[in-house]
């Protein structure tokens, strides 16, 4: 409790909650979509963008949150407004929504513009609205274009390096081509996706790029920490690229990838804690993070429940 709490994993635990609630109608979890609901509305500042620490006695620690955190918000209460929740809840994910959406054209980071891109995918599905399909189209042509700007030869993507959550960059476009239908989404999230699968999938097992070092483009590649939310963000762009494209290559990665937190990984080691129904923090070089935290579980929930949701037939 000392440590309080973050939008970052509200907004995480809501989309868990809310993809539970989908999948089996679970009295439980529809509590815990309210319980994550209300934070994110507490946490909106009348702007609409969001603060991200709140200490335990629920004043805040900063005065603006991080561009990542309001990416998630936006993800999370767009997914909520297509989910199959009670109407009243749907209500307040728009109101959120709404507000927030406002703020989409600011953004400067990629990965904060692929949280909303996903985000606005979710919304869109509900309500077709014309200026959905043009926040959508402004942000995934910066991605394009940072795409175009730093890919070459053999390195097909974004940025001049690989860091965290890289697999929400290719997941985010192919739901922007189902937004526009505009196919050059499609290719650069293909052949990003295929990119990121060269490099991860090792000897059959994922090796997830190690947040001691990254991996810089030309440069010495770092194999660890590895994180359950770069395993979980690998699993979801798999399936992203299956339920569009149906090549069986990309479900049978999104499988590969979930096994990383069970066990198929670089230690041979169980990630996800059967006794617990916790995760461990990530992977060492000679040792697992023991530690348990929100971030850990969240991404392997949201990674498990994907995989009931998409399934191959």
């Amino acid at each position: 409790r000392k440590t309080g709490y973050t939008l970052d994993d509200n907004a995480r635990a809501l989309m868990a909650a809310a993809k539970h609630y989908d999948i089996f109608k679970s009295k439980k979890s529809l509590e815990l979509v309210k319980t994550y609901l209300s934070f994110l509305h507490y946490a909106q500042k009348e702007n609409g963008t969001f603060h991200n620490l709140l200490d335990y006695e629920r004043k805040f620690l900063d005065e603006k949150g991080s561009e990542d955190s309001y990416g998630r918000a936006l993800m999370a209460s767009g997914f909520v407004v297509s989910s199959s929740v009670p109407e009243s809840i749907k209500a307040t994910a728009k109101f959120i929504f709404d507000n927030a959406v406002r703020s989409v054209y600011k953004l400067r980071f990629l990965r904060a513009k692929s949280f909303s891109i996903i985000g606005l995918y979710y919304y869109f599905k509900k309500y077709k609205h014309e200026d959905i399909i043009e926040k959508a189209k402004t942000l995934a042509d910066s991605l394009a274009d940072a795409y175009r700007k730093n890919s070459a030869n053999e390195w097909k993507w974004f940025e001049p390096y690989l860091t965290y959550s890289n697999g929400k960059l290719p997941e985010s476009l192919f739901f922007a081509y189902l937004i526009t239908k505009d196919k050059k989404y499609l290719e650069i999230a293909e052949e990003s996706l295929d990119f990121l699968s060269k490099i991860l999938i090792v000897n059959g097992k994922m090796e997830l790029v190690g947040n001691k070092g990254w991996y810089p483009k030309g440069g010495e590649r770092a194999f660890y920490d590895q994180q359950p939310v770069d395993a979980a963000s690998m699993v979801q762009s798999f399936l992203a690229a299956y339920s569009i494209t149906k090549k069986r290559l990309y479900y049978s990665n999104a499988v590969l990838a979930f096994n990383w937190f069970l066990g198929k990984n670089p230690l041979n080691q169980m990630i996800y804690d059967e006794a617990t129904g916790g995760c461990f923090d990530g992977l060492s070089e000679e040792t697992l993070n023991l530690n348990q935290g929100a971030e850990s579980t969240i991404s392997y929930l949201l990674a498990r429940l994907s995989l009931e949701e998409i399934k191959a037939p």
